[in-house]
């Protein structure tokens, strides 16, 4: 693990700078080109993925961080565990899309008319527990790589 690169999320989360640490804990996990699979998660070593964690931990009060999320993700009904996509059953996808609505709402990354619209950026925002890091966890394809990634992130945050 690049130690700038960390050093470099480290002074974002100081600076309350939650795109720019959003972006640097992306790059940390190594994929910045095309979206997090939970594989990838799933190959992260324990300790490059618990220090990223405590470094948002620390700078939130314990509200932020793949550890919150992976929480809320459980009491929501999530389950934890690597899951591939093509081996699940229609109604597993459909139980898996409910649950990652549910936590979407959970986390404010639903608007007010019911968009998903991601977290607010902004340094003076309240940022709701467990909203942030986001572009990890975040693709264009649509529904499901979102719970598949926090499934991922759940097994390791048991």
């Amino acid at each position: 693990m690049d130690p700038r690169a960390l050093a470099d999320l480290s002074a974002a989360l100081e600076r309350n700078d939650w795109l720019t640490a959003d972006r640097a804990t992306r790059a940390l996990i190594g994929t910045e080109a095309g979206p997090v699979l939970p594989a990838d998660i799933a190959r992260l070593p324990s300790p490059v993925l618990i220090d990223i964690d405590s470094r948002w931990s620390a700078c939130s009060g314990a509200a932020l961080g793949f550890a919150v999320q992976a929480r809320l993700w459980r009491e929501l009904g999530g389950v934890a565990q690597v899951l591939v996509y093509e081996d699940m059953s229609a109604d597993e996808k459909r139980a898996l899309g409910q649950i990652e609505g549910r936590f979407a709402k959970r986390v404010d990354w639903v608007s007010a008319d019911g968009v998903w619209a991601g977290p607010r950026y902004d340094a003076t925002a309240r940022q709701a527990p467990g909203a942030l890091p986001y572009l990890p966890l975040m693709c264009s394809y649509g529904y499901g790589l979102v719970g598949m990634n926090l499934a991922a992130l759940a097994s390791r945050f048991g």
